[in-house]
């Protein structure tokens, strides 16, 4: 009788700690929330999160797919995030994050980040998504260039850009990529220590940076009034969209002037009526947008509204 006690007691315990290892299976993880911006359609939302369409729609409740409006709030469903390596680290992905950047701020390359992670489209990352990082010790930095006449040394701030920066010390965007040999003009970090060369040229200017060449009115430094028309080219391979937005002396966030779903090719992008706007100086860009949601270096010019009699 003893004997058959114990072995009803270790067939209760067994049944208990089952139970509770079907309890502990790990939970999915929480929807992204996707607010629709001007242009937007379904199709490039879900190619930006790597789901379908159809799942989007599904998960919202939407009656027509053709049908989303600016503001809109959508759930994206998405799985669990891949766990970061023994030993590891993780950074979470922020609004605007690509992955050129984040290996690019990170010390690692795109190579590195899509193996570890077992990214199936290193294009296809999302706001929220938890990817892992090898935090093996950075390499030491090079050296810092050699000092031009005037030359100085600036910390980027938060919110800062490179076009911003070359304004406020009166050089071009170009001479400090080249000066700190920045891959990717539009990615800088809060902290990150930036050489900014004297204004003396030391050698001829080269060609503009990437972009530039799709904008060709309004130059940098005109002066504007009343409505601006925009001219130039938009378009690039697997073209989505594009976009002209604003910011007062390059201090705040982009403001949306408009945007537009047709390539165009050497012709008008839109206008901006400056009479809505304080008279000053503003950085004015255009953003091309792909069906991944990534875009190249935008150009950021700056213009000075002016509508004072």
């Amino acid at each position: 009788m003893k004997k058959l006690g114990l072995l009803v007691l270790m067939g209760v315990l067994l049944l208990t700690v089952g139970a509770q290892t079907v309890r502990a299976e790990p939970s999915r993880a929480s929807p992204i929330v996707h607010i629709v911006q001007w242009g937007e359609n379904l199709t490039g939302i879900a190619r930006r999160y790597g789901v379908s369409i159809q799942a989007i729609v599904n998960y919202n409740g939407l009656g027509n797919a053709n049908r989303i409006y600016a503001g809109q709030r959508l759930l994206i469903p998405v799985a669990g995030p891949a766990p970061a390596p023994i030993g590891g680290c993780v950074y979470v992905v922020r609004p605007g994050d690509n992955l050129t950047g984040i290996a690019f701020r990170s010390g690692v390359s795109v190579a590195t980040l899509v193996r570890i992670n077992n990214l199936v489209n290193p294009n296809r990352i999302y706001a929220g998504q938890r990817l892992a990082l090898p935090c093996a010790p950075a390499p030491p930095p090079a050296p810092p260039p050699a000092p031009s006449p005037g030359g100085q040394y600036y910390v980027v701030q938060w919110k800062d850009t490179l076009a911003k920066i070359a304004y406020r010390f009166g050089v071009s965007v170009w001479s400090i990529v080249q000066a700190n040999n920045i891959a990717n003009p539009n990615v800088i970090y809060p902290g990150q220590k930036l050489y900014i060369p004297g204004t003396a040229p030391t050698q001829p200017a080269p060609t503009p940076p990437l972009g530039c060449e799709h904008l060709t009115q309004p130059k940098s430094g005109a002066e504007v009034w009343g409505t601006m028309v925009a001219k130039g080219t938009a378009d690039i391979p697997d073209f989505a969209y594009y976009k002209l937005e604003q910011r007062k002396d390059g201090l705040d966030g982009w403001h949306w002037i408009m945007s537009g779903d047709i390539p165009v090719h050497d012709g008008t992008l839109g206008m901006w009526d400056t009479r809505t706007v304080p008279d000053g100086d503003y950085f004015f860009r255009l953003v091309i947008v792909d069906g991944t949601g990534n875009y190249p270096p935008a150009c950021e010019v700056i213009v000075k509204v002016n509508n004072d009699p």
